[in-house]
């Protein structure tokens, strides 16, 4: 990977393990404007002793920094062909008010689905409807309505299906909070019979500085709730990741599925991670997706294999000192369901601007911006409307900046 001198990913290369030497794979390359959006992405692929192009990406930004346009092309037959389109606009409060997801058919762009959402003033989504394209018109097919507690956190999601030229209800999640409004539980109900029924839920656990430790789902089942599955994470003091374990219950007791090791550096950055199965009662070491850690812990990427080993070229964890002005921001619940609070502590006065970008480095949506003062400050942040993944809450204020990944979970 290589970044600029602001931490902004500039270009990451892929290679593979061939015949005893490394050879280039994959390559992507990013570039931004002014206020570091990604503008565009080009992913090439190596072939023949050259870098052949497969796909780029484009992002459009209105004067606000709101991304309004989104396209993304396949090179074939050695020209670029339009694949898909997503056009963004936002309610007189800067919040998104509607996705349109438009797909390239007979050499057209034609629409495939349209998203539009109902805001509140703090940007928390009250209604959200999902309409699909039969080929002649967009059509309903689902609705969602939200409820949140005073801080921000989501309460409630009724989802109700469209038939007949009626809304009918589909399920209903409700969840519940700790004093810190970290996610204790969320509860699946499900309409059957006319009636609200229990299905599944989620009990989450935290540690002293509101990090999960476990997370346990359960099915009802005849009346009674039977567990299911139970994610575990362990850190460290410093509270760097050590290791990361599912496990699935089987004949009245937890057994082990898969886990991930970790060795990080003094700042949190990781430098291996082993990957294992349970197979026939031992830990047998098994290729799978997993996640690295680096410049202190705040971004990360994703590899596959049996053992990741990572190696730094520039010094981690020394930032310039620019100012005497101390930044620090965290986000809890972390992984997250829909929806996270968002603390930061500030030695002095600042402008800020808190932004939400996805993994590709494009800005989302902005959360904040102007001026903080010294002290404590609390702002909540909606997930809702985007998919599963990895996330990133950047706070800048002139030269200096922090940034925190966030998992989303659905």
């Amino acid at each position: 990977m290589l970044v600029n001198e602001n931490n902004i990913l500039l270009q990451i290369l892929w290679k593979t393990w061939e015949e005893n030497n490394w050879v280039d794979s994959r390559k992507w390359v990013y570039t931004y404007n002014e206020n570091d959006n990604v503008i565009s992405l080009y992913d090439s692929h190596w072939s023949d002793n050259v870098w052949k192009d497969s796909k780029r990406y484009f992002n459009i930004y209105d004067d606000d920094e709101n991304r309004i346009e989104s396209r993304r092309e396949e090179f074939v037959n050695g020209e670029w062909q339009v694949e898909s389109q997503q056009i963004f606009t936002y309610d007189e409060n800067g919040f998104n008010d509607s996705i349109t997801i438009q797909i390239c058919y007979g050499g057209n762009l034609i629409n495939n689905q349209r998203s539009t959402f109902s805001n509140d003033i703090n940007g928390n989504i009250l209604i959200w409807t999902t309409e699909d394209w039969d080929g002649n018109s967009l059509n309903y097919s689902l609705k969602h309505t939200m409820t949140y507690t005073e801080q921000g956190s989501i309460l409630s999601r009724k989802v109700e299906y469209h038939s007949s030229g009626q809304w009918k209800n589909s399920y209903l999640n409700t969840y519940t909070y700790d004093e810190n409004e970290n996610c204790l539980t969320r509860q699946s109900e499900l309409w059957v019979d006319n009636e609200w029924q229990m299905s599944f839920r989620w009990l989450n656990t935290y540690d002293e500085n509101n990090n999960p430790l476990s997370a346990i789902s359960e099915s009802y089942i005849d009346s009674i709730w039977v567990f299911q599955n139970n994610y575990e994470i362990h850190y460290s003091q410093e509270g760097y990741i050590l290791n990361y374990s599912y496990f699935e219950w089987f004949n009245e007791e937890w057994v082990g599925v898969t886990k991930h090791e970790y060795e990080n550096d003094d700042f949190g950055n990781t430098i291996a991670v082993d990957s294992y199965k349970w197979i026939e009662g031992s830990w047998v070491s098994k290729s799978y997706l997993v996640t690295i850690y680096y410049n202190e812990g705040n971004s990360l990427r994703s590899f596959s294999g049996y053992r990741i080993e990572v190696h730094y070229s520039t010094l981690s964890g020394i930032d310039e000192i620019t100012n005497n002005i101390f930044l620090d921001i965290n986000i809890s619940p972390n992984p997250t369901n829909n929806y996270s609070k968002i603390t930061i502590n500030l030695s002095d006065n600042i402008n800020a601007d808190i932004s939400l970008f996805d993994i590709n480095g494009n800005k989302l949506k902005e959360i904040f911006k102007g001026k903080l003062q010294k002290g404590q400050h609390l702002l909540n942040i909606n997930f809702e409307n985007l998919s599963a993944g990895v996330y990133f809450v950047k706070l800048s204020s002139g030269k200096s900046s922090e940034t925190i990944k966030v998992i989303h979970t659905k």
